[in-house]
């Protein structure tokens, strides 16, 4: 196997592994980390082409004051210790694992319309493969093969926007030719119905939410199509499916919804934030005080213990007022460049359709933050990554994706 294979193998397997198993996940992207190391200390020793490099992004400011914040919260509460490091050096891991995947990128030079129909494929089969076990097994709710309906549904509802978004950019030529039309239309259907089997409200609203506003950006007329097929879209399901009329209204059920234990932990951690302020308890470290602190509101012993299931009074409670900032400023950075590229890309280029996608899955990302902790999910996460090394690779690449050939009807 030769090396640009084996760098291939690597990211093909890091794409896919969030959707399959966390141990394949974490092991992937060690090696491809060390791989790309190697083959640069390797590459500087023979005087090779070392041109794939690793390059300044513009976030590194903001990178290392949120991991000195992260870092600092720990310390101000006393609490050195085995969390502190692995926290620390989650956070850190934002920086090398996006390094890394840009420079894979860089080093293969892969071409857009490859990525985006391996992608596709890949979101297809593990979508059919999904939905069969759910049928199969007969299951309240679609787990998919990583056996969790919540980390499944906000891994696949940002892929989705991506890919979606790519159908609204160039819907007609997609439709223009036959085998592209079926592929497309096909792998949209199974892929958006096991978002629907996966009963997650927060993904039906982020996706929804970034459509729109995905739509409305590429024209009036397709925000309107786009608005008018997601009403029609969401009353026919009402009318005909009893489970998902069931889940929209189970909100409004009081006394046996869970949403009421959410309000508490969103309470519980803002109460936590206000004896925590700048720097927070730790990253983390929120979570273990619930206890203490539902005994103190006047809350149930035996009350939920989880994340905040909103991913900024999460970091807010356990990062602070600056940790929040900064964590809010990572991800501004790359919505902003997503958007930039959008607008400088020439044209009906795949690289503008690729920067609108991927700036639709954070606004979906950023959406579903307030309702989930989802960049607590590490599959979650790592999809993000993904979506964050993709961006940065065309950023340093200004002609990847430009021209007429790389294209997705092609």
């Amino acid at each position: 196997m030769t090396k640009q294979s084996f760098v291939r193998l690597l990211l093909a397997v890091l794409c896919i592994a969030p959707f399959i198993s966390q141990s394949l996940m974490d092991l992937a992207w060690a090696l491809l980390v060390l791989t790309m190391i190697v083959l640069y200390v390797l590459a500087k020793k023979s005087a090779g082409d070392i041109s794939w490099r690793p390059q300044r992004i513009g976030v590194e400011a903001i990178w290392i004051v949120w991991i000195a914040i992260v870092a600092i919260g720990f310390i101000a509460n006393g609490k050195i210790n085995a969390d502190f490091v692995q926290r620390t050096l989650e956070v850190f891991g934002v920086v090398y694992l996006v390094y890394a995947i840009a420079a894979g990128l860089n080093y293969l030079k892969l071409e857009l319309s490859r990525i985006v129909q391996f992608v596709l494929i890949f979101m297809a089969i593990q979508s059919i493969a999904s939905i069969a076990m759910y049928l199969i097994q007969g299951e309240e709710r679609l787990r998919g093969l990583i056996l969790n309906s919540m980390t499944y549904a906000h891994d696949v509802g940002i892929v989705f926007l991506f890919l979606a978004t790519l159908f609204l950019c160039d819907w007609k030529n997609l439709l223009a030719v036959n085998s592209r039309r079926w592929l497309w239309l096909g792998s949209l259907a199974v892929i958006g119905l096991s978002l629907l089997l996966a009963l997650t409200r927060g993904v039906w609203i982020e996706v929804g939410v970034a459509l729109l506003i995905v739509a409305f950006l590429l024209s009036w007329r397709v925000g309107l199509v786009v608005s008018a097929s997601l009403v029609a879209s969401v009353v026919t399901l009402l009318l005909i499916w009893p489970k998902f009329r069931n889940r929209v209204f189970f909100v409004f059920d009081f006394e046996k919804n869970y949403d009421s234990e959410r309000i508490i932990l969103w309470k519980t951690n803002w109460a936590i934030f206000k004896d925590h302020v700048f720097v927070g308890t730790g990253y983390g470290e929120n979570t273990k005080l619930l206890g203490q602190y539902y005994q103190s509101l006047g809350y149930s012993a035996d009350q939920f213990i989880s994340h905040a299931h909103n991913q900024y009074l999460h970091i807010l409670a356990g990062t602070g007022v600056l940790g929040l900032l900064f964590y809010l400023a990572m991800h501004l950075f790359f919505i902003v460049l997503a958007y930039r590229l959008f607008k400088s890309a020439p044209a009906n280029s795949l690289r503008k359709y690729v920067a609108l996608g991927i700036f639709a899955a954070q606004v979906g990302f950023a959406v579903g933050g307030l309702t989930e902790s989802n960049f607590e999910h590490a599959k979650v996460r790592m999809v993000l990554f993904l979506f964050w090394g993709l961006l940065v690779y065309l950023k340093q690449n200004p002609l990847v994706g430009a021209g007429s050939k790389d294209s997705l009807a092609g």
